[in-house]
């Protein structure tokens, strides 16, 4: 079997051998010198000084990328440098070093699928093209490689979600609080979906709703819905929006999500967000204890009469569960509408005068409570 000559590369060529490469030169001098890589090049053993020597292929790298994938087929000149001068005498060290990267991109999506399971495609930037590549193809490129490996599945524009190691990804477990949460800047889970993540709704949706500054289109994910509704105009105006919200830790991520008091403003303002009203007073019920002041600050930061009325009919209807006294109830009273208002728009009732609200019979009888 044919023997390459010593210091000739023995991986096969179709065209001709390459030249045989000389060793490292010993550097002069003082052994902590740094050169650069033009002085190393130029110290190269038969190279004189403004001399281009003809090379398989020269890669010029700093010695902390390079060193954790060299290989057996590199031969590094320069050695003590604070940059190599690599004679890649194969394409094999390219393969090598991209490997590399990939395995090293598949470890940090494993270690951050512990906390954070939901990112936005900045968040994923962030943690997984650090040092990569600023290019915009080069992105694009490594997203799609993991998308084609099942590391990440995309939830919604902008919003992947990391796939556990030892699962596929039609089978990986999406947090839907956390694709809600995640689906814009400012997102506040809100509604019927702030009583789930406390733990007091009577039924469990697959429709999951959240505010924000800016309008959203509802989007699907599997057997989810995620619909978005802007912040009230009051609270805009005022700059009031995060008032009476909560931060709460869920699988390792804070969101913020609207507490309990405001809620129930909320789905008195729009109890289509809720269920119906079955739904938002069975769900309501549960809850044990308001803070009533902060729930009639709300009411007054909204400034909607027939909003203040539906709240001060609830209250009302529930004094004695809830503690209420006459000066939770004055303050709504003095904001109720001059005129009767429907409770739920266009549904005849029974007028309510105390609060001026035509509220619908099945909902002042309580009729659900006949088949409890």
């Amino acid at each position: 079997m044919h023997q390459p000559p010593p210091g000739q590369s023995d991986y096969p060529t179709t065209r001709r051998p390459h030249r045989p490469l000389a060793t490292a030169p010993r550097l002069a001098g003082n052994a902590h010198h740094a050169e650069g890589p033009a002085e190393a090049f130029e110290r190269w053993p038969g190279v004189r000084r403004g001399q281009k020597r003809r090379l398989p292929l020269i890669m010029v790298v700093e010695t902390r990328t390079i060193i954790p994938c060299l290989g057996d087929q590199n031969q590094v000149l320069g050695a003590k440098c604070r940059y190599l001068i690599l004679c890649v005498i194969t394409r094999y060290f390219i393969t090598r070093y991209g490997d590399y990267i990939q395995v090293k991109a598949d470890m940090k999506l494993q270690n951050l699928y512990s906390r954070q399971p939901v990112l936005t495609l900045d968040e994923l930037w962030a943690h997984l093209d650090k040092g990569y590549s600023c290019n915009k193809r080069s992105r694009e490129a490594l997203l799609s490689y993991h998308q084609r490996k099942g590391h990440i599945i995309r939830v919604r524009r902008g919003l992947y979600a990391i796939v556990p190691p030892g699962t596929a990804p039609e089978d990986c477990p999406v947090d839907p609080y956390l694709v809600a949460a995640k689906s814009a800047d400012s997102a506040v889970l809100a509604y019927h979906t702030a009583l789930e993540v406390f733990g007091k709704a009577h039924s469990v949706f697959e429709r999951f709703f959240f505010q924000s500054d800016k309008p959203l289109r509802p989007s699907t994910f599997r057997t989810y819905r995620f619909e978005c509704t802007v912040f009230p105009k009051a609270l805009r105006e005022k700059h009031k929006e995060l008032f009476a919200t909560k931060t709460v830790e869920r699988s390792g991520v804070d969101i913020c999500v609207t507490s309990l008091e405001r809620a129930l403003v909320d789905l008195h303002d729009r109890p289509d967000l809720g269920g119906g009203w079955e739904e938002v007073w069975r769900s309501l019920e549960s809850v044990e204890y308001f803070d009533l002041d902060l729930v009639i600050s709300y009411v007054e930061l909204l400034e909607k009469k027939t909003t203040a009325a539906k709240v001060g009919y609830y209250l009302q209807q529930h004094a004695r569960q809830l503690m209420v006294e006459n000066r939770h109830l004055a303050p709504l009273r003095r904001l109720r509408p001059k005129q009767p208002h429907y409770l739920q728009r266009g549904k005849s009732g029974k007028l309510v005068r105390d609060w001026n609200l035509v509220v619908p019979q099945s909902l002042a009888e309580r009729s659900w409570e006949e088949f409890a």
